[in-house]
């Protein structure tokens, strides 16, 4: 098998891969890490696998236990959020934040805030203000790791598309040698 003939193979096997490395991806952050949900006012005690930022959502439509919650997306202007640690039992600065919306599976959340913590910890949530029960989650940010694997999966696919064009390009020279060669003699 020729140099071309294997680049060319190469080129098409790292091309492929390209193209399900984000479909993979994309199934593990949203099957993968699920979003921890607990009902609010009240305190709630959470184990952080990682560190980095989190994000605590309103779930205004969602079922939790064997209730179905349709509470609205505005929050009381009395809400507060108080979120300690249990490596040093300090408050996290916890910076209020409606911009992000999501649905999945029949979910639907909308963004209260955003807070990170430094290390794999437990964190206790602690939410006020609240006249009614509402259904609060709480999820790490993917924002970052989405485009990690954007980036990667660019470079993979340039790197395959080199290395196509880099084979066929041997492949026609090498044809183009071998139709010369006989003419030549």
């Amino acid at each position: 098998m020729s140099t071309g003939v294997k680049l060319l193979i190469t080129g098409i096997v790292i091309t492929g891969i390209s193209f399900i490395l984000p479909i993979v991806g994309v199934l593990h952050f949203v099957l993968g890490s699920p979003s921890i949900q607990f009902e609010v006012p009240g305190k709630k005690q959470i184990t952080l696998e990682s560190a980095g930022k989190y994000i605590l959502y309103n779930d205004y439509i969602t079922t939790y236990g064997d209730k179905n919650y349709r509470t609205g997306k505005q929050l009381p202007d009395g809400m507060a959020v108080e979120i300690l640690t249990d490596y040093d039992n300090k408050k996290v600065d916890f910076k209020f934040d409606s911009s992000t919306t999501t649905q999945v599976m029949g979910t639907k959340s909308i963004s209260v805030g955003s807070f990170e913590v430094t290390k794999p910890c437990k964190v206790e949530i602690n939410v006020s203000g609240l006249e009614e029960n509402r259904i609060f989650s709480i999820s790490d940010f993917k924002l970052t790791k989405i485009l990690i694997l954007v980036g990667a999966s660019v470079l993979t696919v340039s790197i395959g598309v080199v290395l196509l064009i880099i084979g066929i390009v041997k492949i026609i020279s090498s044809q183009v040698r071998k139709n010369i060669s006989p003419a030549a003699s």
